[in-house]
């Protein structure tokens, strides 16, 4: 699954938004490619600074909206037990947590993280996840410092314990540690 700044910027282009269709378009044009090129470690380190100098138009429309000493928008209060799910697109990808209360204590924790959607193995129909194919990493030069596997790998954008630990010596594709 292609989740985060790549998978956001795709949708937004090929459903017509015109400020992301600029953007990609003049990065398109540079680089003399179509849309497919986008699907690349440069297409994922380009939609992260379309999404970057997108979000900071924005931003002063955002500030606006502020008020100035306003009260917190939501309260709440632990409850007794309890189950709760948050999903959220967040800057890396689809990020998911599950909750579950207990005698005001959490009894159980889950969370998806986008890392877990790139580097996942197989899904529940046994296709590969998208580092595990083959075609995701190019040939590696140098098994003994495969920078080209690295590469790849940090251009999904995966915490920084997963970005450090990428390649632990698989000829083929490298093992991926998940968090």
């Amino acid at each position: 699954m292609e989740v985060g700044p790549l998978a956001r910027v795709v949708i937004s282009y090929l459903s017509g938004n015109e400020a992301v269709k600029r953007e990609v378009d003049g990065l398109l044009k540079g680089f003399n490619a179509d849309i497919s090129a986008v699907f690349s470690v440069l297409g994922r380190h380009a939609a992260r600074a379309i999404e970057a100098k997108l979000i900071v138009a924005e931003m002063r429309n955002w500030i606006d909206e502020l008020e100035v000493n306003g009260k917190p928008r939501n309260t709440f209060e632990i409850p007794d037990t309890g189950e709760g799910m948050g999903l959220v697109e967040a800057s890396r990808g689809a990020l998911g947590h599950w909750i579950r209360v207990k005698d005001k204590k959490i009894a159980n924790y889950q969370a998806v993280v986008p890392t877990t959607w790139f580097c996942g193995p197989r899904d529940d129909n046994g296709v590969k996840g998208r580092l595990s194919r083959r075609s995701s990493v190019p040939p590696i030069s140098d098994v003994n410092n495969p920078i080209e596997a690295a590469r790849v790998v940090r251009s999904f954008d995966p915490c920084i314990a997963c970005a450090v630990h990428v390649v632990e010596g698989d000829r083929e594709i490298g093992r991926f540690k998940v968090c």
